[in-house]
C-alpha cells in the first residue's frame, strides 16, 4: 500500500488504529454519473449514502486531517464509506446489528450526538474580532514558566497568598501541603512552560496578564482557587503583520474552540450547581479499587491509556461488585444513581478518568445522564440531523465489527521463528488479501451506483 494510500485512510471517522493501514480505496464499477434522486450521492444495494450524510462524514473527516479539500479528495472519501457500507451489510448478515455490543454502542451513540448537539446551542453564536486574534497571536508566541497553587478552598488560597506577600512561606514549603502530587510537592508546583491554549482560558489569562517575577492575585477557575508565579517568559518570533496573516485563519479556529470551551465550561459548572448532588465518596473509593483492578487484568497495565475502556468486561465487573450494585452512589434533587447505574455507563468515560480521576467519571457519567434525560425530554432523539449522524456512525461501527470478525477468523500461524509481531503481520497479510477479495465479490453482487457530478456541487461553510 502506498504512502498516499495510507496517509488518506486517516478519513474512516471513528475507526480503531488498525483500520488505518488496512482500508484503501475501493473504485465501484459504475463510474459514470446516473440520473438518480438528487438527495443521494451513492446507492449500495438496499442502503443510500444521502448528501447529508456524505457532508457529515467527509467534514468530521476533514477536521482530523491536513488533506486539501477538493474533488480527488471527495471521491476517495466517498469511496471509503461504500467500503464502509458493503462491510457493514456483511455484518447485518452475520446478525452482528442484533448483538449486546451493538444495541449498547446505537444507545451510547445517540446519548452523545444528542450531547454534541446541546453543547453547539450553547456556543454556536461565538466570533472573534481581530483584536483577540492579535491577542492570541502574541500568545501563540510567546512560552512563560508557570509555578502554582492549588485549592478547593478559597479562604485557604488567601492565607497563603498573605503567607507569601509578608514573605512568611514560599512556594516549596506550601506546595508540600498544597498537593498530594510528590512531584509538585517536591518542585514547588512548577507546571513548566505553557504555552497559548495549553489551559483553560480563565487560567491562562492570569498567565499572560501577571509580570514575570511576580505572584497573582488567588483567582478561580472551574477546577477551584490558585494562585501562580511567572517564573520566566520567552519569545519564540517577533510577531510580524506578515506572520500574523498568515496564522489568521488557524488562530481564528483555535480561538473560537477556546471560547467555546469557556463557555461550555461556565454552564456545565452552573447546570450542575443546580443539581445539589451529594456523591457518596466512601463508596466511589470502595468501587474505584475494584473496577479499575479489574480492568487491567483485561486489557494490560500498557492499555490504560485507551479513549474509552471496553464494555465487554461489564458482566465480570458486576459480578465482582455483585454485594454493591443496589448501593446509592449519587443523590440529586430528582433521582438517585446507585452503583448499578453507574456500571452501564463506563463505556462512554474516558479511561483516563476511571484510572486516575475516578471522582471525574462519576460526576461525568451523572452529568451525561442528566443531559440525556433533558434531550429525550425535548424531543431530540427525533431531530432529522441527529437521526442522520447515529445512522451513520452505527454504520461505521457495524463495519469495525465486521472487520473484527474476519480478522479473528484468520488463524494466527504458529511457528517456531515467529515472534509475536511476525504473527501478527502475517495475519495482517492474510487480512488484506481477505478484505480485497471480499470488496471484489462484493462489488460483483451489490448493485452499486454513484453520481461523482454532486460531488462537485456540494458546498461547505
Amino acid at each position: 500500500m502506498n504512502k498516499r494510500i495510507l496517509k488518506r485512510n486517516i478519513y474512516l471517522i471513528n475507526a480503531p488504529l488498525v483500520l488505518f493501514f488496512l482500508f484503501g480505496a475501493c473504485t465501484p464499477d459504475t463510474e459514470k454519473p446516473v440520473d438518480f434522486n438528487r438527495n443521494a450521492v451513492a446507492i449500495i444495494g438496499a442502503d443510500t449514502i444521502t448528501v447529508a450524510q456524505f457532508k457529515l462524514s467527509y467534514e468530521t473527516a476533514m477536521l482530523k486531517t491536513a488533506e486539501t479539500d477538493n474533488i480527488d479528495t471527495r471521491k476517495f472519501h466517498l469511496n471509503q464509506m461504500v467500503e464502509g457500507y458493503l462491510l457493514a451489510q456483511s455484518a447485518r448478515q452475520q446478525f452482528l446489528d442484533t448483538s449486546d455490543i451493538y444495541r449498547q454502542f446505537r444507545e451510547m451513540t445517540e446519548r452523545e450526538v444528542m450531547r454534541e448537539y446541546q453543547f453547539e446551542q450553547i456556543h454556536n453564536d461565538i466570533s472573534v474580532n481581530d483584536q483577540q486574534l492579535e491577542e492570541a497571536f502574541r500568545r501563540s508566541q510567546e512560552s512563560r514558566l508557570v509555578r502554582h497553587l492549588f485549592s478547593k478552598n478559597k479562604s485557604r488560597i488567601f492565607e497563603w497568598y498573605h503567607l507569601l506577600q509578608n514573605g512568611g512561606e514560599d512556594f516549596y514549603s506550601l506546595a508540600k501541603v498544597a498537593f498530594n502530587d510528590k512531584e509538585l510537592q517536591n518542585n514547588g508546583g512548577l507546571l513548566g512552560w505553557l504555552s497559548w491554549g495549553d489551559t483553560d482560558l480563565k487560567f491562562e489569562n492570569i498567565v499572560y496578564s501577571t509580570a514575570k517575577g511576580t505572584v497573582s492575585e488567588p483567582f478561580q477557575s472551574v477546577n477551584g482557587w490558585h494562585i501562580v508565579k511567572i517564573e520566566e517568559a520567552k519569545r519564540n518570533l517577533i510577531p510580524s503583520k506578515i506572520d500574523f496573516e498568515q496564522f489568521r485563519y488557524k488562530n481564528k479556529a483555535k480561538l473560537i474552540r477556546v471560547y467555546q470551551q469557556d463557555r461550555l465550561s461556565d454552564y456545565l459548572s452552573e447546570f450542575m450547581r443546580d443539581q445539589d448532588l451529594i456523591i457518596n465518596i466512601l463508596l466511589v473509593r470502595e468501587i474505584a479499587f475494584e473496577i479499575r483492578e479489574i480492568y487491567r487484568d483485561f486489557i494490560g497495565p500498557e492499555d490504560v491509556r485507551l479513549t474509552r475502556l471496553p464494555g465487554t468486561t461489564l458482566e465480570s465487573v458486576q459480578l465482582r461488585l455483585k454485594d454493591l450494585l443496589d448501593e446509592t452512589l449519587v443523590t440529586s434533587k430528582n433521582r438517585i444513581w446507585t452503583v448499578r447505574d453507574f456500571l452501564i455507563r463506563i463505556p462512554e468515560l474516558p479511561a483516563q478518568f476511571i484510572f486516575q480521576e475516578f471522582d471525574k467519571a462519576v460526576a461525568f457519567a451523572v452529568r451525561n445522564d442528566i443531559l440525556a434525560e433533558d434531550a429525550f425530554r425535548k424531543g431530540l432523539d427525533k431531530l432529522p440531523d441527529i437521526r442522520e449522524h447515529v445512522t451513520l456512525k452505527s454504520y461505521d461501527y457495524l463495519a469495525r465489527l465486521e472487520t473484527q470478525r474476519m480478522i479473528q477468523s484468520i488463524p494466527i500461524e504458529k511457528r517456531l521463528n515467529f515472534t509475536e509481531e511476525d504473527s501478527y503481520l502475517f495475519q495482517m497479510q492474510q487480512w488484506r488479501k481477505l478484505r480485497y477479495d471480499f470488496i471484489e465479490k462484493q462489488k460483483k453482487e451489490t448493485v452499486i451506483v454513484i453520481d461523482y457530478n454532486i460531488l462537485s456541487q456540494i458546498q461547505y461553510e
